[in-house]
């Protein structure tokens, strides 16, 4: 009886779904999914608490890129000489830590689809580079290694272009 009376507009709810979780393959050949405890943090406090408990992505992005401190890794999977490096160059433009010696080449170099990689839970940084390299949300794939020297690789696609400058 008493639910029946809450107004529908103050009621919160979330779902923890693929944003908030990482695809794992245990040794064993078990797929698990690995909770990303800040962000269900996140979306507890958000469900639970009713004052903000961080700024919307939309106010400082690159504020949430920094307490990340995500080691990113640009990799030219295709056969157009010096994409990885322009691309570089782009993304140290707008602030984020890529630099000359974080670069290469892809194995194979036969990209279709450009994909960035998450090896870690630097989830926001990734969705953000997708975002400001123009690539679709399923470009960015889980794939938890610990073992990595980087927390995500953004591999570069045949389907690439690379953005314009903002000014």
């Amino acid at each position: 009886q008493l639910a029946s009376e809450i107004d529908p507009d103050h009621i919160r709810y979330g779902v923890i779904d693929e944003n908030y979780t990482l695809f794992w393959t245990t040794p064993d050949g078990q797929q698990v999914l690995v909770p990303v405890r800040d962000r269900i943090r996140e979306l507890r406090d958000r469900i639970f608490t009713n004052a903000p408990v961080m700024p919307e992505v939309a106010d400082d992005p690159m504020e949430r890129v920094q307490a990340e401190a995500a080691t990113i890794q640009v990799l030219n999977g295709t056969t157009t000489a010096g994409l990885a490096g322009s691309t570089q160059a782009y993304l140290a433009g707008q602030g984020l830590p890529v630099t000359q010696n974080d670069i290469g080449n892809a194995d194979p170099q036969s990209y279709t689809h450009s994909k960035i990689v998450v090896y870690t839970d630097k989830a926001f940084t990734a969705e953000y580079l997708a975002q400001i390299l123009g690539l679709p949300s399923s470009a960015v794939v889980y794939e938890p290694d610990s073992a990595t020297d980087y927390d995500i690789t953004v591999i570069l696609g045949t389907d690439f272009t690379l953005p314009e400058p903002s000014e």
